[in-house]
């Protein structure tokens, strides 16, 4: 079994499976954030009587996207990659893109011909914004 996974946005996450040569895909969009995404691919699992072994291949959507939101996903599939041994394949897909015309590009170009990673890693939709605090431990302006 092969899932298309997409957690570019904060606020759902995105699966569908994949099957090679079908022309209709079922799209799961689950309206949770982050911490809820673990139970939800578990939920996603259980609703199309998949036990997690089946998974050989995950196709995951590595932005670009919000920071929080891909590292959140790509923890989970990094993990499931290194723990079982599961195929990861990289997806760059716009936030304007729609997730079926982002299957069916997978599907048009073959589902068996994507290079395989042990790792993915995210594109974030912009560099990180870290600022040097002006206040001290105690929430005073620091001097």
């Amino acid at each position: 079994m092969m899932i298309y996974l997409n957690g570019q946005d904060i606020n759902r996450i995105i699966f569908s499976i994949l099957k090679e040569g079908a022309v209709e895909q079922d799209i799961v969009v689950n309206e949770i954030g982050p911490e809820g995404y673990l139970k939800a691919f578990r939920d996603f699992l259980e609703k199309n009587g998949c036990e997690l072994g089946e998974v050989k291949k995950i196709f995951a959507v590595v932005g670009p996207g919000s920071a929080t939101a891909l590292r959140s996903s790509l923890a989970i599939v990094n993990t499931l990659g290194f723990a079982k041994g599961i195929g990861l394949v990289a997806v760059q897909k716009e936030k304007t893109e729609q997730d079926i015309d982002t299957i069916n590009k997978l599907l048009e170009q073959g589902l068996s011909s994507f290079e395989i990673k042990n790792v993915l890693t995210p594109k974030y939709e912009h560099k990180p914004r870290i600022t040097i605090s002006t206040k001290d431990a105690l929430r005073r302006k620091a001097k």
